[in-house]
């Protein structure tokens, strides 16, 4: 296990810091915590951290609010950190990360209250990449957070895992302030297909470089959305496309191949087997 005066070292000889992902001492040794890094001068010039599993206690939440060393960190992960909603606020509201762009809170455990609370934050406006997967967020909470005003800035939205069904999807739909989203992330969340469909009415979808919908298995989007994907005339600069776990048969594939709206990368869509197609065992 590293020593801080390792860490620091390594802050000094160079901008960008990835923090190890298992380091979880906090508490149990006041030498090794993350308030000790957090309020260090050597990681002033830090643009990037990643402390996902490590608990964060009120000595940390603290730090982050209070640190004079924090000023250029750009990208943070606190990803498995389990702190819950309230804790993410504090961070997202420190003074201390106004440069902070790219925030990564995938399993926190912020459920639909937090995922209310979270939708009036104003400081959500700096970020251009929000990551929220794995957090429990279901209707109608899902439709609150993703109408929120403050994602102006959101350029990547990643929230699968979440459940958010197709009204959460609609709400991505109808929502004024994602019509510059890039990267839309929709994986494992029991979408049975029409928000999808509503989805792709949209020319506010005109600027999606990324579309993720794999493993919506439980009720599979089948053919229907891939042949709508492969005619929708707003997907031009789409590059990455994964349908894979929903079913997609014969009918769906030959639309993506020969597709005239889509991409030559886009066409190439990751979709896994078909359902005629026998799986490998393991």
């Amino acid at each position: 296990r590293q020593s801080w005066g390792r860490v620091a070292a390594a802050g000094r000889d160079c901008a960008r810091l990835l923090v190890a992902r298992k380091l979880d001492a906090i508490g149990r040794n006041d030498d090794y915590d993350l308030k000790a890094l957090l309020t260090s001068r050597d990681v002033a010039r830090i643009e990037a951290l990643d402390l996902g599993y490590n608990g964060f206690d009120e000595r940390a939440l603290d730090a982050i609010e209070q640190s004079e060393h924090l000023g250029a960190l750009r990208w943070l992960s606190v990803s498995d950190s389990k702190m819950g909603h309230e804790s993410l606020i504090r961070i997202i509201r420190s003074p201390r990360l106004e440069k902070l762009t790219h925030l990564i809170a995938a399993w926190c455990e912020i459920e639909n209250d937090g995922a209310v609370a979270l939708q009036g934050v104003e400081e959500l406006g700096r970020l251009t990449r929000i990551e929220l997967r794995g957090n429990r967020i279901r209707p109608p909470a899902a439709q609150v957070l993703l109408s929120s005003p403050h994602f102006g800035s959101c350029l990547e939205l990643a929230v699968g895992w979440n459940d958010i069904a197709d009204v959460g999807v609609v709400a991505i739909a109808d929502s004024a302030y994602l019509g510059q989203l890039q990267e839309l992330c929709l994986e494992n969340n029991s979408i049975e297909g029409w928000g999808v469909l509503e989805l792709l009415k949209r020319p506010a979808i005109r600027n999606l470089e990324k579309l993720r919908l794999y493993n919506n298995q439980s009720t599979g989007l089948g053919d229907e959305i891939a042949v709508a994907v492969a005619t929708c005339p707003y997907l031009g600069n789409l590059r990455v496309l994964d349908l894979s776990g929903n079913s997609i048969g014969e009918r769906g594939r030959d639309a993506l191949a020969r597709s005239v709206t889509l991409h030559e990368d886009a066409r190439g869509a990751m979709l896994g087997p078909s359902p005629q197609e026998p799986q490998d065992e393991e």
